[in-house]
């Protein structure tokens, strides 16, 4: 440290030298300073060694005694003295002259340092206390969201167990079976034994406790149930397998108007099926606890079973409404097209006038073997091809030609088309009730008289009870809204069940909106 103060004569010339690798020299005459030559012209003067050791530089400057520092230093050097200096050393000066007199000496000398802290050390402390204060918040987080989910958790676990207990106290629930029954009958739920998929879930095979036949689980209500599971928020339903799958397997022609059903559906099957299901509707509307609107009638949510009797399934969409209430309104529309009745379309409101119109619908498919959505651009619904075939007086012609002329009653075929066109009436007030509809299948009442060409749709409809002809013979139906007068001429009077009125706020909805439904059996 001490070679670096010196200063050292060269010649004439006087310098200031740095001496620790390489030299750096300036010229004192640039900065009009000269060292003394002899004892005559001695003169004093201070110098500033400053070094940086952020830097890496050593700085010098130079003037007379009693002057302060300079602005311009005389000399500036890049130097790295922890290459040649440990961390921690001595700092002094000392001479030798021998023999000699040094002619420029120290006189005095001091030295101030100015330490800064380590760089290292106050990144540290930031970095621990940014992660310090970021896992403060994070655990303050999730402790809230953690204490939120065990809230709603237990919240859902405690509805589970109050719907669970309210399912086994239902009058007329089926047998209750553990969740471990189904689980081992069904093979862990497995994929080979899967059925197929309903709209709520799989439906998988599986055998049955002693006594009965094998019943699928896990799906809608499809046939006669016979018993349930509630786990962890799922209902597993257990009820009567139908071999014979769904009415549209049977019906429809699979992969265009050319390919010939492998066994078409016989005439006796085909009544049979139209009798059953309007069995079931009937039975939902007027016989259950409470009035269910099926919603989704149609000929794939109609199972048959080993003799091709008709079960009404698949209640996904199904809503329960009191007696003392007609209707159920939707915030959007529910159902197939080709089922949906106009007034439904246009004011979201379900009654059993909707039903009955897609009962129309699945009647004329059943008949005709089409479905109620026909590849024609002139003609793209069923009914109005049936309807004009009304017109035409050939409306035996649109019977399914896969029957054959000889392969049906031509009696029962143009009732069952009329009641048909009927049931598919554009106004609800000109479709027959369920009541009527029995009477009508079964015989006990003649074909309704359908006008030769389709009413138009009239919205609103008009208030007051709406006109449906029947017969001019007496009957009674369990309907209290509907009776039959007497003598010649007289019709059948049909109470509209819903007031449509398009200004009046419709009612609420049900706050039970998936209420448990009982399977439907063939009814006869």
């Amino acid at each position: 440290m001490a070679r670096h103060d010196s200063l050292r004569r060269f010649g004439a010339s006087c310098l200031v030298a740095l001496l620790v690798v390489s030299n750096a020299t300036a010229n004192l005459a640039d900065f009009n300073i000269t060292i003394a030559t002899n004892a005559q012209t001695s003169a004093n003067y201070t110098v500033w060694i400053e070094y940086d050791g952020v830097g890496r530089r050593v700085t010098v400057y130079m003037g007379g005694k009693g002057k302060p520092k300079p602005a311009t230093p005389v000399l500036a050097s890049p130097l790295d003295l922890s290459e040649h200096v440990p961390e921690q050393a001595y700092i002094g000066f000392t001479a030798s002259t021998g023999t000699t007199f040094e002619l420029n000496c120290i006189l005095e000398w001091s030295m101030s340092i100015e330490t800064f802290p380590k760089k290292e050390k106050k990144e540290w402390i930031i970095l621990v206390a940014v992660f310090a204060s970021v896992a403060v918040i994070a655990t303050a987080i999730a402790a809230f969201f953690l204490a939120r989910m065990s809230r709603a958790r237990r919240k859902i676990q405690r509805s589970q167990t109050r719907l669970g207990h309210t399912l086994s106290h239902l009058p007329g629930m089926p047998r209750e079976f553990s969740y471990e029954m189904l689980r081992k009958a069904t093979k862990n739920f497995d994929e080979r034994l899967r059925l197929g998929e309903g709209g709520d879930g799989g439906v998988d095979k599986g055998p049955p406790p002693a006594g009965q036949g094998d019943a699928p689980c896990r799906a809608r209500p499809d046939g006669a149930v016979g018993g349930w599971c509630y786990k962890k928020g799922q209902l597993l339903l257990v009820y009567e397998y139908m071999p014979n799958g769904s009415l549209d397997q049977h019906l429809f022609r699979r992969g265009g108007a050319q390919e010939q059903r492998a066994v078409p559906l016989s005439w006796a099957s085909r009544y049979g099926i139209v009798a059953d299901v309007a069995s079931g509707l009937h039975y939902v509307h007027h016989e259950y606890g409470r009035t269910v609107l099926h919603r989704d009638i149609k000929a794939s949510n109609v199972m048959l079973d080993a003799s091709f009797s008709a079960r009404l399934g698949d209640f996904g969409l199904a809503r329960v409404i009191d007696f003392d209430r007609s209707s159920f309104t939707d915030i959007g529309v529910a159902g197939t097209r080709g089922y949906i009745a106009p007034e439904y379309s246009v004011g979201h409101k379900a009654t059993s006038q909707t039903d009955v119109f897609a009962f129309g619908a699945l009647v004329l498919e059943v008949v005709t073997g089409r479905t109620a959505l026909r590849d024609d651009a002139t003609c793209p619904l069923l009914v109005d091809f049936v309807w004009r075939m009304h017109g035409r007086g050939a409306l035996v012609g649109a019977v399914d030609q896969d029957l054959g002329t000889a392969g049906y009653d031509s009696d029962e075929a143009n009732r069952l088309l009329l009641l048909g066109l009927a049931c598919s009436s554009p106004n609800p007030g000109d479709r027959p009730t369920m009541p009527e509809v029995l009477q009508i299948v079964s015989k006990k009442a003649p074909p309704p008289e359908v006008p030769l060409f389709k009413p138009t749709f009239v919205w609103p409809p008009e208030g007051g009870a709406a006109h449906f002809s029947l017969s001019d013979i007496e009957m009674t139906t369990s309907s209290g809204g509907s009776y039959v007068g007497t003598g010649t001429g007289s019709s059948t009077r049909a109470t509209q069940e819903t007031s449509y009125d398009s200004f009046r706020q419709p009612p609420s909805a049900p706050n039970n909106s998936q209420e448990y439904f009982p399977a439907l059996s063939s009814g006869r």
